[in-house]
C-alpha cells in the first residue's frame, strides 16, 4: 500500500473523527430513548452507532501516525464497550 499524502491522512483522520462523533450521537440518543422506555427506537440508534463504528473501523489501517492510530483505536474500543453495555440494557 502506498503512503498516503498528509493532506489525505488529515482528511482521512477527519472522516474517522466525523464517524466516532457519529456513533457517540446514536448512543446518547439511544441512552435517551431507553430513559423513556422506547426500545425499539434504542435499539435502532445502536445499530447505527455500530454501522458508524464499523466506517471508521475500516479506515484505521490507512492511518500512519502512530500516536493518532492508537487513539483511534481507543476511542472505538471505548465506544465498543459502551455500545455493548447500552445493548444489554435495552435486552434486560
Amino acid at each position: 500500500m502506498s503512503k498516503l499524502s498528509s493532506d489525505t491522512q488529515e482528511n482521512l483522520m477527519s472522516f474517522v473523527d466525523g464517524e466516532l462523533e457519529i456513533a457517540d450521537d446514536f448512543m446518547e440518543d439511544a441512552s435517551v430513548y431507553l430513559q423513556l422506555r422506547r426500545f425499539f427506537s434504542a435499539m435502532e440508534s445502536l445499530q447505527d452507532a455500530s454501522q458508524a463504528m464499523s466506517i471508521a473501523e475500516r479506515y484505521l489501517a490507512q492511518i500512519t501516525e502512530t500516536s493518532h492510530l492508537l487513539r483511534y483505536q481507543f476511542n472505538v474500543r471505548t465506544a465498543r464497550e459502551r455500545l455493548h453495555t447500552l445493548e444489554q440494557s435495552v435486552l434486560y
